[in-house]
């Protein structure tokens, strides 16, 4: 679609700039332009709660700047509806609510009553920049007790269902359900989408993306990202008393190689470290003591009682979501160590 200044005729789309953004609407006379919300003036800060398609004059769309006129291209006048079914589309919806800024606008609105199709370039724009920025998003998600969800793909819902633990089973449930979100929610896909392989090893791996799992008694943990990366989480106070103080210093020689009293913290952090470096990296079996924190990056976390720990080769843009009721709430990281 070419843009030009020129005078408007019956049925033609019509956009105008307002500061950064562009408001689209359906021409029919200079008394009645149809158009899904008034013209954003004030910039980027739409309020949904209200936004209908109206019907203004030319002078009330414009808001003092210049018009331009949609011309369609060879292939796209094929495509067009007549400015007959343009108008009547357009006035058939007055008084529409649904709008959202990304998935619902008025440039959606225009090219429905244009093209017969729900179609936004800005959309498409920020959405383009939004999948080809880096992505190392960590998702947490408490353990449901509900297991009867079908799995995607089916090989995965197979091996879930032969576990014979039901604390196992919730645990793993949960954190392909949290992937499946993560997926959705960082990438824009749905787990169909991709293709999953079960490595020897019995690391599940995709197609199009990275992700790495993990699981306490009580959280599910996942990360995904636009490159190789693995997490580990573990609950601070099961950890601790896991292992008593006569233990420690063998605990310590199996994952620091290193016969010394050292803190359980310090060990669990050290851990954590070692597990999510072998995750995003590691081949073979997992030796810990072979691993040296100090070879890779991380950024690490501690939510409700549990330590988390992702591993990347640059973590700095790793960010943590509390996922929860369909909504995920960012929160606080300690820093890239």
């Amino acid at each position: 679609m070419k843009w030009i200044v020129d005078n408007c005729k019956f049925g033609d789309m019509i956009r105008v700039k307002c500061g950064a953004i562009l408001h689209y609407g359906i021409y029919v006379s200079d008394d009645e332009v149809v158009q899904f919300g008034l013209p954003p003036v004030g910039g980027l800060n739409v309020n949904p709660v209200g936004v209908v398609v109206c019907a203004t004059d030319i002078d009330k769309f414009c808001c003092g700047s210049f018009v331009e006129v949609g011309v369609p291209d060879k292939a796209e006048r094929k495509k067009r509806l007549s400015p007959q079914q343009t108008v009547a589309a357009a006035k058939s919806r007055i008084g529409e609510g649904g709008y959202d800024v990304i998935t619902n606008n008025c440039e959606h609105f225009a090219n429905e009553c244009y093209f017969g199709v729900h179609r936004s370039e800005q959309e498409e724009a920020v959405r383009g920049k939004w999948l080809s920025r880096s992505v190392l998003d960590v998702y947490i998600a408490e353990v449901s007790d509900d297991n009867s969800a079908v799995l995607v793909p089916q090989a995965r819902q197979d091996e879930v269902q032969n576990i014979t633990s039901q604390k196992l089973k919730n645990q793993k449930t949960t954190a392909w359900l949290l992937l499946e979100a993560a997926v959705k929610r960082s990438f824009g896909c749905a787990l169909p989408e991709l293709k999953f392989d079960k490595l020897k090893n019995g690391k599940w791996v995709c197609d199009k993306l990275w992700f790495s799992i993990s699981h306490t008694d009580t959280f599910a943990v996942v990360a995904v990202s636009d490159e190789p990366c693995g997490v580990d989480a573990e609950d601070i106070a099961a950890f601790a008393n896991r292992y008593d103080s006569n233990t420690v210093s063998a605990l310590g020689v199996k994952i620091s190689a290193k016969r010394e009293n050292i803190s359980h913290d310090t060990l669990l952090c050290q851990w954590i470290k070692k597990e999510s470096a072998f995750k995003a990296f590691g081949k073979g079996g997992f030796k810990p003591n072979k691993i040296n924190p100090a070879d890779y990056k991380y950024k690490l976390c501690v939510y409700d009682g549990t330590r988390i720990a992702v591993c990347a080769k640059n973590p700095d843009h790793a960010r943590f979501f509390v996922w929860k009721d369909g909504g995920a709430t960012p929160i606080a990281t300690e820093g890239t160590v």
